[in-house]
């Protein structure tokens, strides 16, 4: 993998160690499968979108999902790593914010769904 993606000595070892902090299989296999979006996000580069078939809402939108993923791998890597020990109030207060962001990340992520759809339909007209 090192050699596929053209990784230094440094981003390799930067790797290993991202690999190390993680025991999610999942997190790991795409650790393997985008060494260099791994890095660049451990690093905290922004992701630029720039593909030119995207119009800049497209691009826009391409970003929100990349900061998603990026954010769900870090709620995953800090829930492995433990919270320590919390008040139930703590513990409540945590409750009502992972509700509140489920069903907002739910119904965009149906929207999104939605119109994924519409434009399989017309693309398939075509």
């Amino acid at each position: 993998m090192a050699r596929r993606d053209g990784l230094s000595s440094r981003d390799t070892s930067a790797l290993i160690d991202l690999w190390r902090r993680t025991t999610d299989p999942e997190a790991r296999r795409w650790l393997l499968d985008h060494p260099r979006d791994a890095l660049r996000r451990a690093r905290g580069q922004r992701d630029e979108v720039r593909d030119p078939q995207l119009t800049e809402a497209a691009r826009h939108l391409m970003a929100a999902l990349i900061t998603l993923s990026a954010a769900s791998l870090r709620l995953r890597h800090r829930l492995e790593q433990g919270l320590g020990e919390m008040t139930p109030e703590a513990i409540e207060l945590i409750a009502v914010q992972q509700r509140r962001s489920q069903e907002q990340c739910h119904e965009a992520l149906t929207a999104l769904t939605e119109w994924l759809k519409t434009k399989e339909v017309v693309d398939g007209q075509e």
